[in-house]
C-alpha cells in the first residue's frame, strides 16, 4: 500500500516530497530507479520501514 501511495504522488506531484518516507526523495528524484529501488528493498522492506 505504501509503494501504491509512492508511485500515485510520484507521477501526481513530483515537485512536492510526501512526507511519508525517506526512501521517498530517492525514488522521487529518479522515476527509472523507482522500480529497480523496490525490487532491490525489496516490498516486504518498505511496509516493514
Amino acid at each position: 500500500m505504501i509503494t501504491k501511495n509512492i508511485l500515485l504522488k510520484e507521477k501526481e506531484a513530483p515537485k512536492q516530497v510526501p512526507l511519508v518516507l525517506p526512501v521517498e526523495l530517492g525514488t522521487i528524484q529518479q522515476n527509472s530507479i523507482r522500480v529497480d529501488y523496490m525490487k532491490v528493498k525489496g516490498l516486504k522492506d518498505l511496509p516493514n520501514i
